[in-house]
């Protein structure tokens, strides 16, 4: 791209896993995006699932931008970083994750599918991007509406397509080098295209909202250098281009505005990253360090001291270091250098001149801790984590009744006490939505308890789970925290109702149908009553596109009798998106008491693939890959089949005779015989084969 230096890549994606959590410097990265990393570190505590998509920007202007290629380099550390941490203990099982790569210029290209990520899928992807993304660098437009539009699908197909593994935590990674541009130029009728695909993404329910409120958090990453000569050359288009990323990814950002502002609760919220590529290296170096709740500190130049406390299970050091570096402890000292692994217990990766040097913690390893970098006056970037999880007790929640809400402390793959004495100060606390909580009382074994009552006509209830630690060094550590999901049930003179969540098949094109199922039963002590009312549809970008088909009458239950209550949508128009509402039911128990509850009804829309045009595509290629082959053939034959005769060229007329024994030659005694000329043998005639 030339004009406008158009470069975007909503890279939205995904790889966050806090996810790109990173840092370069704090204070690059605003507070709206501090809570957005918050967010998604909050996620992954008590999720185990993590959806990470790449969608890289492949626009002409990146020969200017990225001349070197070094985004290469870049992504592909992001993949293996995201590789390692595959299979990694979370407080109920393992960490899996999934990851898809897209691109996009003039439009979207879904590139590398979802697929499982370990250390060796991560390897051939991240090798697949060293090597193939220093040649998309051609595009001649920066067509964001279409990825975010795009990316939106490949979310939501993704939780439809592993919706029996529960919801996962999903992150949008966008990565480019410059501004919207929809590639119709700069005259007015470029500009005005602009404006109206800025209009579409920002608008409220548009694009952007509908992300946010799918749950896909938004990083917005570019790749800026200020001392560039596109920078200068570009300045205000720059400026407003990164004002408009980030306000996609954060709600506001300078002047501009993208979705609904504030950011309504309960939807997903992203962070706004620029850097060189350098920079970025350090920021992507931090990803998991924060989304494990682990807790910064900087010092600056070389030597820099820090301190290692009780209660601290793993600190990582992360800090440009061209010349190596050299940790220094109480009882050990660990060289790192580029070719060369550390001795130990100790893990050292390298992206570009930037290390990430990862150090497990023992009794021998509290104290002062030195940091030499040679000839670096820089900052460099400390992470202290304890290596907690929190784990909660299942438990019955019944409404308007008290329940108690325990549970444990723990480490990630196990479940023996934790010893929270060696910290100065330890406390929890609890947030609710659809629940009442008391305070919740903490042993110093990690054990915790607390009262919660249901309140409402929910049938789910929401908890959020701290944990606030000072170590002895009054240095306050990010909290651990978790968010679960309980059912809430009626009282027993109540019917039941399951599930308490109706999550619908997907609904796939205009002629599909998105259906699902609840029983309700009759109470064990006695005759009660149901009555069915219309499902709203709250959550969507157009709600009124959707249609709901089901039965809307009362029903007398006997004591154990079952109704099923069926739910079917069909939709006028198909958008990617995950349509959210909810189904009331009046409720009425054996003492005549009436209480009405609502049930969530969620489903995922998506537009359904065209086959038929899909492997009309894949013939039509086919054919012309064989064409192309063919006419490649052709053409060198025809060059390779020539050659230049001599100045002098002779001809002859050799007799022989074919028959079935094979050829023979005939002798030839008239005046014009070769003889003399060319001597030909019978044993060289026979070697023939005639034309």
């Amino acid at each position: 791209m030339i004009a406008r230096v158009g470069a975007v890549v909503s890279l939205v994606a995904a790889l966050c896993l806090s996810l790109l959590t990173g840092w370069v410097a704090k204070a690059e990265v605003s507070q709206a995006g501090e809570r957005g990393f918050q967010q998604i570190s909050q996620c992954l505590q008590s999720q185990e699932t993590l959806d990470v998509l790449l969608v890289v920007d492949e626009s002409g202007s990146l020969t200017q931008t990225d001349p070197e290629d070094r985004r290469a380099k870049l992504l592909a550390s992001v993949v293996r970083s995201l590789g390692r941490q595959a299979g990694s203990p979370t407080a109920e099982g393992e960490r899996k994750i999934r990851l898809a790569v897209s691109t996009f210029a003039r439009q979207y290209d879904a590139w590398i599918p979802w697929t499982n990520l370990s250390s060796s899928s991560a390897d051939q992807i991240a090798d697949s991007l060293e090597s193939e993304i220093p040649f998309l660098d051609s595009g001649d437009a920066t067509n964001h509406l279409d990825a975010l539009t795009g990316a939106r699908n490949q979310m939501a197909q993704a939780r439809a397509d592993f919706s029996e593994t529960g919801s996962p935590c999903q992150v949008l990674l966008m990565f480019t080098d410059g501004v919207l541009d929809m590639g119709q130029g700069a005259d007015p009728q470029g500009i005005a295209a602009d404006e109206a695909a800025k209009k579409e993404m920002c608008k409220p329910s548009g694009v952007v909202d509908g992300l946010r409120r799918d749950g896909v958090h938004l990083i917005d990453i570019m790749l800026f250098d200020p001392n560039s000569k596109d920078a200068k050359d570009f300045a205000e288009a720059y400026k407003s281009g990164r004002q408009l990323l980030g306000a996609m990814a954060e709600g506001s950002a300078g002047s501009t505005t993208c979705g609904s502002v504030p950011i309504p609760e309960g939807y997903a919220t992203g962070a706004y990253l620029e850097g060189d590529v350098d920079a970025l290296a350090a920021l992507f170096a931090t990803a998991f360090e924060l989304s494990s709740g682990a807790t910064l500190k900087q010092f600056t130049g070389s030597p820099a001291n820090f301190k290692v406390d009780p209660g601290i299970a793993v600190v990582t050091v992360i800090g440009i270091a061209p010349q190596g570096m050299t940790l220094a402890g109480p009882s050990r000292e660990i060289e790192i250098g580029k070719d060369e692994s550390p001795s130990g217990d100790v893990d050292a990766y390298w992206d570009f001149d930037t290390v990430t040097a990862l150090i497990p913690i023992t009794s021998a390893d509290v104290g002062n801790w030195q940091v030499i970098r040679p000839g670096q006056s820089d900052d460099v970037s400390v992470f202290y984590d304890t290596g907690l999880a929190i784990k909660i007790d299942q438990f019955d929640l019944v409404s308007g009744e008290d329940a108690e809400l325990g549970g444990q402390v723990v480490r990630p793959g196990s479940d023996e006490p934790v010893d929270l004495s060696v910290y100065k100060d330890a406390k929890m606390s609890v947030t609710a939505s659809g629940a009442e909580t008391e305070p919740l009382e903490l042993a110093d074994d990690g054990a915790f308890s607390g009262t919660v009552n249901a309140v409402g006509g929910s049938t789910k209830a929401t908890f959020v789970v701290s944990l606030d630690l000072v170590t002895d060094s009054d240095l306050k550590l990010e909290p651990v925290a978790g968010e679960y999901s309980l059912d809430i049930a009626l009282p027993k003179e109540f019917p039941g109702v399951d599930p308490a969540e109706l999550v619908l098949s997907p609904l796939e094109g205009v002629d599909g149908l998105a259906e699902g199922s609840l029983t309700v039963t009759g109470s064990a002590e006695g005759n009660t009553e149901v009555c069915v009312e219309p499902v709203t549809i709250t959550g969507a970008d157009d709600p009124s596109r959707y249609s709901v088909q089901q039965t809307t009458e009362c029903q007398s239950l006997q004591s154990g009798q079952q109704a099923a209550v069926d739910v079917a949508v069909t939709a006028s128009e198909i958008v990617d998106e995950q349509v959210s509402g909810t189904l009331p039911l009046k409720m009425t128990s054996t003492e005549g008491v009436e209480r009405t509850i609502a049930v969530p009804v969620e489903f995922t829309a998506a537009r359904p693939v065209n086959e038929a045009v899909r492997w009309g595509l894949v013939l039509l290629l086919a054919l012309i890959g064989i064409a192309l082959s063919l006419l490649m053939l052709y053409l060198i034959n025809r060059w390779l089949a020539k050659f230049r005769p001599p100045p002098v060229l002779s001809q002859v007329t050799i007799p022989v005779e074919v028959s079935e024994a094979g050829i023979r030659l005939v002798p030839d005694t008239s005046e014009d015989s070769v003889s003399g000329f060319f001597e030909i043998t019978d044993e060289q005639v026979q070697g023939m084969r005639p034309l």
